[in-house]
């Protein structure tokens, strides 16, 4: 577990542009990797609560982050970020699922 201090300042220094980022939340990330099929730059944080993973959503939203909606669920205290998902060989087109 982190603080949301120590998740933001990991998050500042990933991401760069926040705009091509989408953030979300939940309790089981391996599960919502595998859910969204094929993500870029996947990376998860374990917060200390869920106050502090909404809190480190609000950060990035403030940011220009964008909110994956799906699979949200009271109590999720995983903060997990990705940059879209992998063209799909078929179509060699993106589709990112889940923005509002």
């Amino acid at each position: 577990m982190a603080s949301e201090t120590i998740i933001e300042a990991d998050i500042e220094r990933l991401v760069g542009t926040y705009s091509l980022w989408i953030i979300g939340t939940t309790n089981n990330p391996e599960q919502r990797e595998v859910e969204i099929g094929a993500p870029m730059g996947w990376c998860q944080f374990d917060a200390d609560s869920e106050l502090a993973a909404r809190k480190i959503e609000a950060y990035c939203f403030a940011r220009g982050m964008h909110e994956d909606t799906v699979g949200r669920v009271p109590g999720a205290k995983y903060v997990y970020i990705f940059m879209g998902l992998q063209a799909r060989l078929e179509g060699r087109s993106s589709v990112r699922q889940g923005i509002r």
